[in-house]
């Protein structure tokens, strides 16, 4: 079982207490990606919705292992949350421009890498090219299920 949504992975462990079948976290599966790309990176970026900053949805996974999540400053996650709502509404190349600014916003508050947080972001990385890594939550889920459904 997998839930590619992240900010819904705050209730992660009230489904795995309520079903026997193994659950696949998009969390955690981010969390093996950078650990195999990027071993010592520690301060890792996050650009996601409001709830999964506030939830502290990739904060309680990745601080027992040591990580600092750097979100942005209010005025850029609120830009974030702009640019989410125009991507559903189907508006792309808009918001290159403002999400190239808040990757700059996140390598000046100390990110070594960028973590997209949330399943309409990464959509936008076809229009540019990112001054940071950035790790896309969804394709780590993706390689993860793919490597649990094939048995690898």
């Amino acid at each position: 079982m997998c839930m590619p949504c992240n900010t819904a992975h705050y209730f992660v462990e009230d489904i795995r207490k309520a079903t026997p079948l193994p659950f696949i976290s998009i969390i955690e599966s981010t969390l093996n990606e950078i650990r195999s790309r990027f071993k010592n990176s520690k301060n890792i970026g996050l650009l996601a919705t409001d709830g999964t900053i506030i939830g502290r949805v990739y904060h309680n996974i990745f601080e027992v292992e040591g990580d600092k999540i750097i979100a942005p400053l209010e005025e850029k996650q609120h830009e974030v949350m702009k640019i989410v709502y125009s991507i559903k509404a189907g508006k792309m190349e808009e918001n290159v421009q403002t999400f190239e600014e808040i990757i700059e916003h996140m390598k000046f508050l100390g990110s070594e890498l960028v973590i997209l947080g949330c399943t309409e972001l990464p959509i936008l990385l076809k229009y540019f090219k990112p001054s940071l890594p950035v790790i896309d939550a969804t394709s780590c889920l993706a390689k993860e299920i793919v490597s649990f459904a094939t048995g690898r």
